[in-house]
């Protein structure tokens, strides 16, 4: 894909984002920057969908050194000059968060302990009040295979606050820092996340610079779309299929550290119940350029950064942990507006990290609303037609439908 620079509208207080792509010229006229050829602009225009992140983003990621720049040139009087010769280090400073952000990873995706009743709304049911149970749990069916051989094990089990995922990207070759949020689409602007977490960057970047010097910076090899290394030769940068009797080049992009966190808050899912004035950021894993920290590291770095960590419940069975969700408890959250809120539930992970064959972390949620809705769901049927249902349920192997 063709790299995509863009800059703020100076005449629109900078609420317009432009771009175009290298190469082609882009030139300034009454401190307006602008296309030169409109067929440029309508190629753009088309490319919008597919490079959507860009688009919401780059401008904003270093916003105030970018209207400096600008306001700076503006000011000079110079008019049809060409931009790059005039921004060269601001775009670049975009390059290089467009970049960073592309590489970021998205947070190990959470599975809820158990699988759910699904393809009810495909066939005719034998009872049609059956239909209550789309989508609701099926008890003791995990939905990780792994977890019934390590559901006696010991669990550092979490809080699990009611807000949005967020996180925090580190990169000390370069002193570069900037926030995201749970995907690299996901849009961190109206929520009050960037500007959040812009102002707790500001704060924590120096701590972070002497937590990891650039001599600490550790580099790997870079993917291809299909998760492979691309060999290239050293002289012409030809992919290659490796032996054992030549050099190779190997594309390296380096390993950040990434700060995990929830926030919540005013305005964020129930988060009025924590704080109906305020938004925060509580840590809830961090991950050293490919090391996921045990919790007495997180508690020792989260009290160096001077951030809340999700309130830890302790080490638990899943049974424990589950009996506890099933019962309700209140938040554990600190100073909150209402200290009677029932937490969301659990989220659960071993205490020594373990990973499926997928190389995937095992890690569940555990939700108070999951049983609730079970129970509600049985209700309406009674207990026997329940067990009628779910027996029917897996004798047709309904779930493969």
């Amino acid at each position: 894909m063709a790299q995509f620079l863009y800059i703020h509208n100076i005449e629109k207080n900078f609420s317009n984002l432009i771009g175009y792509y290298m190469g082609n010229e882009v030139r300034v006229k009454d401190g307006v920057p602008y296309l030169v050829e409109p067929s440029e602009a309508e190629k753009i225009n088309r490319r919008v969908s597919e490079i959507n992140f860009e688009l919401k983003y780059a401008g904003q990621l270093i916003g105030s050194d970018l209207k400096q720049e600008i306001n700076n040139f503006r000011h000079q009087g110079t008019t049809c000059s060409p931009i790059y010769q005039r921004y060269g280090i601001v775009f670049d400073k975009i390059l290089k968060n467009c970049n960073n952000m592309k590489k970021t990873q998205t947070y190990t995706k959470i599975n809820t302990l158990y699988c759910r009743y699904k393809n009810l709304n495909k066939i005719k049911l034998p009872n049609p009040d059956w239909k209550f149970f789309q989508n609701k749990i099926i008890l003791g069916q995990f939905s990780d295979d792994y977890m019934d051989y390590i559901k006696n094990l010991k669990f550092d089990c979490f809080s699990k606050i009611d807000g949005t995922n967020s996180k925090i990207v580190y990169f000390p070759s370069t002193n570069v820092c900037f926030c995201g949020g749970k995907t690299d689409n996901a849009d961190i602007i109206h929520t009050g996340q960037k500007e959040y977490l812009d102002n707790l960057i500001e704060r924590i970047k120096p701590i972070l610079a002497e937590m990891f010097p650039p001599e600490s910076a550790r580099f790997i090899p870079k993917m291809n779309d299909k998760n492979q290394i691309e060999y290239h030769s050293i002289t012409t940068n030809e992919i290659l299929i490796p032996d054992h009797e030549r050099n190779y080049a190997v594309n390296v992009e380096e390993a950040p550290v990434y700060i995990y966190g929830e926030f919540f808050g005013k305005k964020i899912q129930a988060g009025g119940n924590y704080d109906k004035d305020n938004n925060r950021f509580s840590i809830f894993d961090i991950c050293v350029q490919g090391w996921w920290i045990p919790i007495d590291m997180l508690n020792e770095y989260a009290e160096k950064l001077g951030i809340d960590v999700v309130p830890y419940l302790g080490q638990m069975t899943i049974h424990e942990a589950e009996e506890m969700v099933k019962s309700g408890f209140k938040t554990h959250v600190p100073n909150v507006t209402n200290p009677d809120y029932l937490e969301e539930g659990i989220v659960a992970r071993p205490v020594i990290p373990i990973k499926d064959p997928r190389g995937k972390r095992i890690i569940v949620k555990i939700k108070t609303c999951d049983y609730n809705e079970l129970t509600s769901a049985i209700n309406k049927v009674g207990i026997e037609e329940y067990e009628k249902f779910n027996k029917w349920y897996f004798e047709n192997k309904i779930d493969e439908i």
